[in-house]
């Protein structure tokens, strides 16, 4: 929804003649959506999705395209200080690219810390209800 209110608040903009279509571009789209009263400050280096599910589900679609995602098994209302902890704890173990491709040099590699073994499942309902495994769409191979 927040895409579209913003391409018809620019749409709106070029009719009234405040900008030109022109300057319609992926900068002017990223302000408008920022500008709007359900935005958020900037784009998110970090989504926690709680409920085990690996979608989106419509929420902040364009301001997500570079934000590190971890999907717990737990509900909301059952989130705490020690999920956001573990979740933080994942989220600094990433080397972020922010969409860029590129060759480590071997001053890098040696930098780079060896990667944390994460849970490759979502716990089973037989599973104890305390059990809470985060789960990375990098790892998962979900894209």
């Amino acid at each position: 929804h927040e895409l579209a209110r913003a391409a018809q608040s620019l749409v709106q903009r070029v009719q009234a003649g405040d900008i030109s279509v022109e300057d319609v571009d992926e900068k002017a789209l990223t302000a408008e959506l920022r500008s709007s009263p359900h935005s958020v400050p900037s784009d998110p280096d970090l989504l926690i999705r709680t409920g085990g599910q690996f979608r989106l589900s419509n929420f902040l679609l364009y301001q997500c395209a570079y934000t590190e995602l971890i999907v717990l098994d737990c509900f909301w209302p059952d989130f705490g200080a020690h999920h956001l902890a573990d979740s933080l704890t994942v989220f600094a173990s990433r080397q972020r690219t922010f969409g860029e491709r590129r060759l480590l040099s071997t001053d890098e590699i040696t930098r780079i810390p060896p990667p944390h073994k994460q849970p490759s499942r979502l716990a089973s309902r037989d599973e104890p209800s305390d059990t809470i495994s985060i789960h990375s769409l990098q790892e998962s191979g979900d894209d």
